[in-house]
């Protein structure tokens, strides 16, 4: 099976985060036997088989601190909020692309819960058309809720959150 995945990125200034997670949609289509490539979107009228939601600009990047250590005098508590109600406009627009059956994968570099799983869970109780899509990871990646998070202190790495969707057939 050939899956084709578009991308929704807003103002990505950080690419490696952005191929992270593609690679991680990869090995998601690939551990169910799928095949993917990545395609722009030329068309808001395509549904495509997976969908990436996530933009550098949106969020508040706390999960990269330690290169960005600026963020703790800048960031103010009112923009978490504003924050995530962009990041809900995302995945409200990147989820309309998403043909019955396919994914939908989104990511954040923060570590604040507002922008992460009160996002998605908003985005499960507004869409009923779309569960939460579980998928093999370590064990001390996987969230109760199933996501993906890394922290930075524990993991080495930026602090991540992932969560996939599938839409229903």
């Amino acid at each position: 099976m050939m899956w084709r995945v578009g991308t929704w990125a807003a103002g990505n200034n950080r690419p490696k985060s952005g191929l992270a997670a593609a690679a991680l949609l990869g090995s998601m289509l690939a551990s169910a036997g799928a095949q993917f490539y990545l395609t722009p979107r030329l068309s808001f009228l395509a549904k495509f088989d997976g969908e990436f939601a996530s933009g550098s600009q949106t969020y508040s990047g706390t999960g990269t601190l330690r290169y960005n250590p600026d963020i703790r005098w800048r960031l103010q508590p009112a923009d978490i909020a504003e924050l995530a109600g962009k990041q809900r406009q995302i995945l409200e627009t990147a989820s309309a692309m998403v043909r019955p059956g396919g994914l939908l994968l989104y990511s954040t570099c923060s570590l604040e819960k507002d922008e992460n799983e009160a996002v998605t869970t908003e985005f499960l109780e507004h869409h009923p058309d779309f569960l939460v899509s579980r998928f093999g990871t370590h064990h001390d990646l996987q969230t109760k809720g199933d996501a993906l998070r890394t922290w930075p202190h524990l993991n080495d790495v930026d602090g991540f959150f992932v969560m996939a969707f599938q839409r229903k057939r």
